[in-house]
């Protein structure tokens, strides 16, 4: 397991210097994901890492009303709120700003929406169900707050026969206001931790087999006391690859608890670091929970197994249809490169601002690709004690 010092990411500018926690880094990652300049791509990092109160206060405003909130990138950066019922559809810019700078973050108000996301969300389990009667290999069901819809994939293909079963599925489905999509898809959800006979060694204590992970932040109980966290389905005792840092564990959360959190000892000293690439640290300086994240954020990560990159939040609050993997909280990242050893790994935004830690992955069962991973948010550890070391 590679010892990872988290540390999470938070833009503190809209002019970020090079030399502002990886700003470099981070803006040529989002400006080839999206498409768009390196000034663009400047610009949308400061308003994601700095447009939380302006969400809370459009939550309030249409509170009861809103049917979705996502983020479009491209051709420039943008929230856009999905509203239930009438109204005239308005585009507003408010302002943000830290204590360097500040920018007007684009808002566009759509009324018309047919159901509100609370009550389509209430719907998820009910759809799992019903598609889980048809076909046996449910992945995962989701609501897309882009087109109101409740979204069940299943590993599978698209037959005669399976077109037959999802006309019958819609026909039993029977609510016009949300929408109810089947999609077939070639992956399996799966751990991202993976066995190794005979590699360079991390968990010793298992040879001749031994277990690769990543760790993910630096936290701390009310006490004070620090822990490094990792994925709760990662190995109890482990040391670091590169220096032989020894982790001792302490508890965990694991997925029958709905959960994957666990927190480690060590001698060595955990600080607020954590690494972007094996010589290169980060200063965690936030958080960002569940409710504030928002379909289309970019978010990157860091893993054992593929270093770093970034991908798109393609999902929040997603319901895995393994009961291995229990809750409503995952968040699915949509990108290709992910793999066996990440779990565990750190999950951050906007340079230095903590979105989660990598659990799961989407993995493609003939060839092994990536088709995406799912991350625990921070809300996870916090719930259950913990604060992370800032």
């Amino acid at each position: 397991m590679k010892k990872i010092l988290l540390t999470l990411l938070i833009s503190s500018s809209y002019a970020f210097a090079a030399s502002d926690n990886g700003a470099e880094q981070d803006i040529r990652s989002y400006s080839v994901l999206h498409g768009v300049s390196t000034a663009e791509a400047n610009q949308a990092i400061f308003l994601e890492a700095n447009r939380d109160a302006a969400l809370e206060a459009i939550e309030k405003e249409f509170k009861g009303r809103i049917a979705g909130i996502y983020v479009e990138n491209t051709p420039t950066y943008k929230i856009v709120v999905r509203v239930k019922g009438y109204g005239t559809n308005q585009k507003r810019n408010v302002a943000i700003s830290n204590a360097k700078a500040k920018s007007n973050l684009p808002i566009e108000v759509q009324y018309g929406a047919s159901e509100t996301r609370d009550t389509a969300k209430g719907q998820i389990k009910k759809a799992q169900e019903l598609v889980k009667r048809y076909f046996t290999n449910v992945q995962t069901a989701s609501y897309d707050e882009k087109t109101g819809s409740i979204v069940v994939n299943v590993k599978g293909s698209n037959t005669s026969e399976n077109f037959k079963k999802i006309q019958q599925i819609k026909s039993e489905w029977k609510n016009p206001n949300i929408p109810l999509e089947v999609n077939f898809v070639n992956w399996t959800i799966k751990p991202l931790v993976d066995a190794h006979g005979g590699s360079f060694v991390v968990d010793k204590s298992q040879a001749p087999t031994y277990y690769d992970c990543t760790t993910a932040f630096g936290i701390k109980n009310s006490a004070g006391t620090k822990y490094m966290s990792t994925a709760a389905h990662c190995p109890n005792n482990f040391e670091d690859k590169q220096n032989g840092t020894k982790y001792t564990f302490v508890g965990e959360k694991p997925f029958s608890q709905s959960n994957d959190l666990q927190w480690n000892s060590t001698v060595a000293n955990i600080t607020n670091k954590f690494y972007v690439g094996p010589n290169t640290t980060r200063t965690l300086t936030g958080r960002r929970t569940l409710s504030s994240t928002k379909v289309g954020d970019s978010v990157c990560h860091y893993g054992v197994a593929t270093g770093y990159s970034c991908g798109k939040v393609e999902a929040v609050g997603t319901s895995i249809g393994d009961p291995s993997f229990p809750g409503s909280f995952w968040v699915k990242v949509n990108t290709n490169t992910c793999g066996p050893s990440d779990s565990g790994g750190p999950v951050f935004t906007a340079l230095t601002i903590a979105s989660g830690i990598l659990s799961l992955g989407a993995m493609d069962d003939v060839t092994g690709a990536c088709h995406g991973y799912f991350y625990v948010p921070t809300d996870k550890i916090y719930e259950n004690g913990f604060s992370f070391v800032y």
